[in-house]
């Protein structure tokens, strides 16, 4: 299965919460959108890679995962490029340690490590239905 995003013209900020990877985008036509990726659950894919799409004039981003794709597009290649390098380095990222819970949480790329996409809109009062 792909998801596939909206135009948006600039990344506005990527924040990581946790287990969680927010991604908001600015658009000026329709308020402020955001994608919140989730990579620490067992019942979804696990993450393959992140990659350019080649279009004609826009700029696209292909999130792999094992039971599906999520395309993002862009008029802004820098916002993308920043997205790309978080992505994978949120997904792949080797071992943290919480001092505040004395445990280890490991998020190494295999076979039993599964990854999650949520697409989520914010829906603003400039939208008309």
């Amino acid at each position: 299965m792909i998801y596939i995003s909206y135009l948006y013209d600039n990344l506005a900020s990527i924040k990581p919460a946790g287990d969680w990877l927010k991604i908001y985008f600015k658009d000026s036509k329709r308020g402020k959108k955001y994608f919140i990726l989730f990579n620490r659950s067992s019942s979804n894919g696990s993450f393959i890679s992140c990659r350019f799409l080649k279009t004609g004039c826009n700029y696209g981003l292909d999130i792999k995962f094992s039971d599906g794709n999520l395309n993002i597009f862009c008029r802004n290649r820098k916002s993308l490029e920043f997205l790309k390098f978080k992505v994978e380095h949120f997904f792949k990222a080797s071992v943290f340690y919480s001092k505040k819970n004395n445990f280890y949480v490991s998020n190494i790329k295999s076979k039993n490590k599964r990854s999650k996409v949520f697409v989520k809109r914010e829906v603003s009062s400039n939208n008309k239905f």
